[in-house]
């Protein structure tokens, strides 16, 4: 019997293994769907578009708020919308199912990468208890997708054989790398990586390059119809997240901060990264090389002002951080006694990271729930606003949030109640500040975290008759009694 049990964990515990971190990895994140139930500034900004705009044609054109999204991703949440409406979750349901998809598809990339199942169980589970893929797959942003088209990009370039590539199938994939580009604009570096990896080999091969041409003349097309003020403002927006001198190691300390979530036990595991991410690269095997180039093309982007290689903005290139992590146990030793040994010390790194996933889930939690409260704020203003003797004080940051919340919630406060003052300029302040009147209500409506000298003299000028701070997302309600 003892014999019989020992046979079947030796049959099957690589297995039984994958299937509990699969388990973990979707409850991680429909733990985080679930919880991320309201929208903080940017989600807002980016939903704002889909209460304003009906159809589908504004898709591609120039998005309020000054947001940037793949026009397909945006289809995908309107489709999205039709049924559910445009609330929360709905909303949140396409970066849900993205990053769902990213497990099976990053299981199967980790095949392609590594040699051993300890490399290959390591790599999935850090996968799996990550925190920042299951920030994003309860949150309105392209990113989670972004990680399951690059990955997915990756597999698909390293199937692409040249020896017997016709016209008609180059055409295919490229129609199917086009698709992939409007629904992740990152895809574009894999092409980058595929198009220096086919020149390397065989120059001689011009259908190859169709692969690459016509995806790289649409994403043109589609940049050169965006209006020229918006690009300038992101990319003044974006400035200090260009590769340069000046501010080379800001760029690594802040990127090396996202990708660890300042956790101790992440910032061990950056040890191991940086030296596997070498051997990872510098691999023989064609899908190390086309990611190698790819990986080339993101710096060269960074560095020409391009692409902006920033946390969120990269976070497609988390698998390979992990896979870079693996990597150093992704070898056999000889006698087999040495290896079992190194394979105990795997599981035991996968055990030590079960525990400090548990203990810090309740803390993660709370960083779940804390991640918003404006709809929670903007529920209690719709309740306790008097419309007769009620005035709004909002911030330019609050004024996107307001606009989603008053039109998600109805709240049906007259735009000559509300007043707009900047708390972050000086100049702007003073100005603004001068239409307040004395002795009259004022709600001030902070629906994200903020620390403002002057929204601090505003309060200590005035007496405050309700005060609600949730995860430092605020709601006041004052009456003026100094002049300012």
């Amino acid at each position: 019997m003892i014999e019989k049990i020992k046979n079947f964990i030796a049959d099957n515990w690589y297995y039984a293994s994958l299937c509990t971190i699969f388990t973990i990895c979707i409850f991680y994140r429909l733990f985080a769907y679930c919880l991320f139930s309201e929208f903080w500034l940017d989600e807002a900004a980016l939903a704002s578009n889909f209460i304003k705009n009906t159809g589908f044609l504004w898709i591609f054109k120039q998005l309020d708020n000054t947001q940037i999204a793949p026009p397909l991703f945006l289809l995908l949440i309107k489709i999205t919308t039709l049924r559910f409406g445009a609330i929360e979750h709905s909303l949140k349901f396409t970066p849900l199912i993205s990053s769902l998809a990213t497990i099976p598809v990053f299981y199967f990339l980790s095949i392609k990468f590594f040699n051993t199942k300890r490399a290959i169980l390591l790599s999935n589970f850090l996968f799996a208890v990550n925190f920042i893929m299951a920030r994003y797959s309860g949150e309105f942003k392209q990113y989670s997708t972004d990680v399951l088209v690059f990955m997915s990009a990756l597999i698909m370039a390293d199937k692409i054989t040249t020896e017997n590539l016709s016209k008609i199938k180059a055409i295919k994939y490229a129609i199917i790398f086009t698709l992939l580009f409007f629904l992740s604009q990152p895809v574009i570096f894999i092409l980058c990586g595929f198009f220096i990896y086919n020149f390397l080999k065989n120059p001689k091969k011009p259908l190859t390059y169709i692969i690459t041409v016509i995806p790289l003349f649409f994403a043109l097309v589609y940049r050169a119809f965006q209006p020229l003020e918006l690009m300038l403002r992101m990319k003044q927006y974006w400035s200090d997240c260009f590769i340069a001198f000046n501010n080379f190691n800001r760029i690594i300390n802040e990127n090396f901060m996202f990708f660890t979530d300042q956790k101790p036990f992440s910032e061990f595991l950056a040890i191991f990264a940086i030296i596997g991410f070498p051997i990872l690269i510098f691999k023989k095997s064609k899908i190390n090389r086309i990611f190698a180039f790819s990986f080339f093309g993101i710096i060269m982007a960074g560095i020409l002002h391009i692409y902006p290689v920033y946390q969120r903005l990269i976070l497609f290139l988390l698998p390979f951080i992990i896979f870079s992590i693996a990597q150093c146990i992704d070898f056999k030793i000889k006698p087999a006694k040495y290896d079992k040994v190194l394979s105990m010390a795997a599981i035991l790194v996968i055990i030590v990271s079960l525990v400090l996933f548990r203990l810090s889930l309740k803390k993660n939690c709370r960083r779940f729930m804390n991640a918003g409260r404006a709809q929670t704020i903007a529920v209690f203003l719709k309740e306790n606003f008097n419309q007769s003797t009620d005035n709004l004080i909002l911030n330019p940051g609050a004024d996107v949030v307001y606009k989603y919340y008053s039109r998600r919630l109805d709240m049906g406060i007259s735009e000559n109640k509300i007043v707009r003052i900047n708390f972050r300029n000086t100049a702007d302040f003073i100005k603004d500040i001068k239409t307040l009147k004395q002795n009259v209500f004022y709600w001030l409506y902070i629906p994200h975290p903020t620390d403002y000298i002057h929204l601090k003299a505003l309060l200590n000028a005035s007496d405050i008759y309700y005060s609600i701070d949730l995860a430092n997302f605020r709601l006041y309600k004052i009456k003026i009694k100094n002049p300012l």
